[in-house]
Order: C-alpha cells, then structure tokens, then sequence
C-alpha cells in the first residue's frame, strides 16, 4: 500500500481505489479518559466502531462505566466524543433532534452544529464555575472539546461528516465562546475521493502504529478491520479506553449490528 501523510491534527492517507476512512477521536471528559471511534467506509458500505468506556465527572471525583456510544438514526447513525453532556446538555439528544429532519449527512451535521454550539458554550461555563481547577487543567483553547461524527450512505456510496467544537478562553482561563469546524465526505474532507485516507484524533499511538506498521493490516473484512483497530487502543491503553466493543455496518440494504454486540444491545 503506498501512503504520504497530511497533517490535520494528525492525519494519515494512504492510496486506494476509493476513501477509507479511520478516525480515532478522544474524549476528554476531566482526566485524560480516552474514546476510541473507527470508521471505515468502502464504495459498498460503512463501518463504525467504538469502544464502550465513559468516566462522568461529579464534585466528588468521577465514576467509570460502559455507554453504547453509536446511536441509530435510521439510514446513518452519530457518535460523540469529549465533553458530551452534563445536567442540561446531551450531545446525543441534540443530535437525534437534528436528525429527525429531511436532509444529506452533511446537512444533519450543519444543522447540528448551529443547535450545539450555545448550550455546549453554557455547559462550558458551568465546567468552569464548577470545578476551575479541573477545568483549567483540561480544557484549553487549543484542540477540539467535543466531536461529533455522523456516517452512512448516500446515493450508493459512504457519507460522513465531523463537527468539531473548540472552547476559547478569555485571559483569565474563562469559557468565552465555542468555534466549529465541519468537514464533509465527498467534499473537501475527503480531499480526493480517488484516494483512501485515515485521519487520527486523540489517543491514536497504537492504531498509527498498527497500520502504518504493517502492508497487510487490512484485510478486506472491515467489520473485523474496525474491531481490531479498537481493541488494540484498548490493549495499549486499558486505563482509558476500554470494552466491550460495537460495531455497526451501513450499506443499501439498511443497517446491521456485527455480532458479538457491546453495549449497544437496543
């Protein structure tokens, strides 16, 4: 496989007949807890994977426990990473409200975007008030606080879209304002749809390593592919992400869940 590298974050591309698509995405939630989310899209179909672990911030310290991260929304399905909800905020609820509306992937994720952006701003602010000194330590204005991906197919082939939502901070470390970056797949996300690309986010050592390390590490079951690239974050970081493992494949047929299920039983 011939490969050059792109830098977004961090971003990896490799040449094939058509975009597959890696994104490893971390989730901060105040002490480093890591998500790991793979999606890997041919021209029949899409997979997406994640692991199951989350770690809930309270005034007394945080609980760990597993959460079904993929939900459903019909022909396509959304996924969140970072700071994804507190006492009034739910990035999967609003996310499911944008999804009840007729429109592209691409489209779901704009209109996403515009609903999250003042109340992920507002959950900010009561980060800070609440814990300053956790907030200070983990949420800088550099780097993305929260992403959001939705994936499936349109028109026969794989869509995907990734909203990104990054906090500033004023001079004194306060919350300010929330900015957004959306990419799109086709369309300047893909770069070049003639080409196969993975893009890494957050705790993405081990499955760099693990494809750039070997010509063969595809092997043409992407299902298996995906659950591979999570359990190997999960071997290298067992602290942070952790199982069990989902994974859930798109094609024109409609949407299934790959067997054995994690904690996405619905």
């Amino acid at each position: 496989m011939k490969t050059c590298s792109l830098e977004v974050g961090v971003c990896v591309k490799s040449a094939r007949s058509w975009p597959r698509i890696v994104v490893t995405l971390i989730s901060f939630f105040g002490n480093g807890t890591a998500t790991t989310l793979v999606i890997v899209g041919t021209p029949r179909h899409v997979v997406v994977a994640t692991d199951s672990m989350s770690d809930k911030l309270t005034n007394n310290g945080h609980t760990v426990n597993t959460t079904c991260k993929i939900v459903s929304a019909g022909k396509f399905v959304y996924a969140s990473a970072g700071f994804t909800e507190d006492i009034k905020f739910n990035a999967d609820k609003i996310a499911g409200h944008s999804a009840q509306r007729k429109g592209t992937i691409a489209e779901h994720a704009k209109w996403y975007s515009e609903d999250t952006q003042q109340p992920f701003l507002e959950m900010m602010k009561r980060f800070h008030q609440s814990l300053p000194e956790l907030y200070g330590r983990t949420v800088s204005s550099n780097g993305s606080k929260l992403v959001t991906v939705f994936a499936g197919i349109e028109n026969g082939r794989p869509a995907l879209a990734l909203v990104e939502f990054m906090v500033i901070n004023d001079p004194s470390g306060k919350p300010k304002d929330v900015k957004t970056n959306i990419g799109a797949c086709p369309d300047v996300f893909c770069v070049d749809p003639r080409m196969d690309f993975w893009r890494v986010f957050g705790q993405n050592e081990a499955a760099i390593r693990a494809v750039s390390g070997s010509s063969r590490f595809w092997t043409g079951n992407d299902a298996l592919d995906a659950r591979k690239l999570v359990q190997i974050e999960i071997d290298a970081m067992p602290d942070h992400v952790g199982p069990p493992i989902d994974v859930v494949e798109i094609d024109f047929t409609g949407l299934r869940w790959v067997e054995p299920r994690g904690s996405c039983l619905h």
